[in-house]
């Protein structure tokens, strides 16, 4: 996320930018999961990008899912 905010300039194209190529990462599963994936993405990356600063949150939640 740091290479897209970089490259763009922006927190948030970069949150959406990396929530879709973790979607598309999942392109074998159905449409609807890689929606799903990509919201969960976006999620994820507001966490990292505005509240934590680290990806542990994200990973701990995968986890334990």
């Amino acid at each position: 996320m740091e290479q897209f905010t970089l490259r763009t300039g922006s927190v948030g194209l970069a949150i959406v930018g990396q929530a879709i190529i973790f979607g598309a990462a999942h392109g074998y599963q159905s449409v609807k999961s890689i929606a799903l994936i990509i919201v969960w993405g976006a999620l994820y990356g507001f966490l990292v990008a505005a509240c934590r600063k680290t990806l542990a949150p994200g990973v701990l939640a995968v986890i334990f899912w």
